[in-house]
């Protein structure tokens, strides 16, 4: 039976580490994709704060289901995230609703 030494537990550790932050950055992205783009498809107030809650049970786990820069802003204002995180985050809510946006309109597009 192979030891584990120190050397391979830490490599363990920091991969697991950075699985974790790949995580919580792909939640955000994933989740502003969806918002967005169910936001300009239904454009429907009720659907639409069904779909936010429903993304902020399924991620806050992992990201605690912000997706909005602003609420991202206030967060790490208040210290429950870092400012790294706070910067990542925006990038990736940004990304997440341009990407949602460009689905709507190729989608919306081949229908007509």
């Amino acid at each position: 039976m192979k030891t584990l030494n120190a050397r391979h537990f830490l490599k363990i550790v920091y991969c697991k580490n950075i699985y974790k932050m790949f995580l919580q950055y792909l939640a955000e992205f994933f989740g502003s994709v969806i918002l967005v783009y169910v936001l300009l498809k239904t454009q429907n107030v009720l659907a639409t704060g069904a779909i936010y809650f429903l993304l902020i049970i399924f991620t806050i786990k992992f990201s605690g289901g912000l997706f909005n820069p602003m609420i991202t802003i206030i967060i790490a204002m208040l210290g429950s995230i870092s400012k790294t995180d706070m910067f990542l985050y925006i990038l990736a809510q940004i990304l997440g609703g341009i990407i949602g946006m460009e689905i709507y309109k190729q989608t919306s597009h081949s229908l007509n």
